[in-house]
Parts: structure tokens; sequence; C-alpha cells
């Protein structure tokens, strides 16, 4: 009997102790962003894509203006998957509609990795990725945006050296798998 009050005085014990960790535990955030996966040439022209960059990139800045009185957890925003992106913006839009996308960026808007496209950068050679990021790299220094983030995606050599080479550049990673895992 003693043995068993024993054993129920710890397994109590223990309960009131995860309990007391649990209730003082940070609550978790998880943010759900609203992107588009660009297979850039997968089903149509150069054209097309440029057309449907700024064309959607100009959807979601009027968007984005459109909640702006709302809460900050109910605004809209945007992730770009590259920073070619915003490039083609720039070449396609006025001098005003781009000083508009690069407001939204300063204030986390639109949100655009420091990477130019989804192209497997795992399967890069170092050199290759460190000078992708040239051009958003450039708009971080001209325009004084945080462009923080890298982007992957598909890519199951991630751990083969990729997060390495954004790790020292200062980046955190967001990745998205879009296809599954192959077989092991």
């Amino acid at each position: 009997m003693k043995k068993r009050q024993h054993v129920l005085r710890k397994l109590l014990t223990g309960f009131l102790l995860l309990l007391t960790i649990s209730l003082n535990a940070q609550p978790k955030k998880i943010y759900l962003a609203n992107d588009d996966h660009t297979d850039y040439m997968w089903t149509g022209d150069e054209e097309t894509y440029k057309k449907a960059f700024s064309e959607m990139l100009d959807y979601y800045i009027k968007l984005n203006d459109s909640t702006a009185h709302l809460p900050y957890n109910q605004q809209n925003k945007w992730n770009c998957d590259g920073s070619y992106w915003v490039y083609n913006y720039r070449e396609t839009r006025t001098p005003a509609q781009f000083a508009q996308l690069i407001r939204q960026m300063k204030e986390g808007k639109i949100t655009v990795p420091l990477n130019s496209m989804i192209v497997l950068l795992g399967a890069a050679p170092a050199e290759a990725t460190l000078r992708d990021m040239y051009y958003a790299g450039s708009l971080k220094r001209k325009y004084d945006v945080d462009i923080s983030l890298a982007l992957n995606m598909e890519d199951q050599v991630l751990p083969l050296g990729l997060s390495s080479l954004w790790a020292g550049v200062g980046l955190n990673i967001r990745g998205k798998a879009c296809a599954p895992a192959p077989p092991k």
C-alpha cells in the first residue's frame, strides 16, 4: 500500500510539474503566408511570366493598401518567391508604381527573398548561389529594405551546404515543399 502511495505521489508531482511548465510556456505563433509558386517557363514563355509577375504585384499592392485600415493580423500581405519579381516590376512599371512596391516592402506588406528565383540552389555551385543574391542585396542597400529571407523548394539537398551559405550571409531560411519526398 505504501509503495502504491509513493508511486502515485511521484506521478502526481510529475503531472503538476508538467502542468506548471506548460502553463508558463510561451504560446506558439504560426504564420500562413500567401505567395505563388513560380515554375519559370513551365506553363508559358518569358513574356507571359513577366506580365503575370507585374499584374500579380499590381493586384497585391492594391489589396494590401485596401486592408491597411484593419488590425495588423487581418491585413493582407504578399510574398514574392524571388527578387526577379521586383526587378521585372521596376522594368515594366512607372517609377511611382515601383516606389509603391518599395514602400510596401519597407512596411512588411510584401516580402522578397534574397534569391532571385526558385532554381534548386542546393544543386548549384556555391559561387552561383552567392551571386544569385546580388540584385536583392543591392535593393537592401539602396532602399534600406529588410530582405532577410531565402526560399527553397523541391530540393532535398538542403543539408548539403545551401543552408550554410545562407546562414553565412545572415539569412533566415524559409522552406516550402511542393513535391512529395522521393521514396526511401
